[in-house]
């Protein structure tokens, strides 16, 4: 998936950059083939606008793993503020049990 702003006009979501997920990446860990490895990132416009993650902000990356088109797992990434030029970011991972519109993540 890429979204890019790539049409004139096109702003970020809360005119805020660090919030604006560009793309996401999922692929096989090579050598565990029983491992995804997933990547995101934001900013369109890197690094002339932000060159960091939000850390007030939640990002999700939600994953279909049987096909029926509806998410079963969700991924949560929250960031630290950025200091000395580095930012860390706390993942958690939870299963989805009903449709997302009941609200039930567990």
């Amino acid at each position: 998936m890429a979204d890019h702003l790539d049409a004139p006009g096109l702003t970020s979501p809360a005119m805020d950059t660090r919030v604006d997920i560009t793309d996401h990446y999922a692929f096989q860990q090579p050598g565990h083939t029983n491992r995804t490895v997933l990547l995101f990132n934001v900013n369109p416009l890197a690094p002339t606008h932000a060159d960091e993650f939000r850390h007030d902000a939640l990002y999700e990356t939600l994953v279909d793993t049987d096909g029926d088109a509806k998410p079963n797992i969700l991924f949560r990434y929250r960031f630290t503020r950025k200091e000395d030029g580095r930012q860390f970011a706390r993942v958690t991972r939870a299963e989805i049990e009903r449709d997302l519109e009941d609200g039930h993540v567990h």
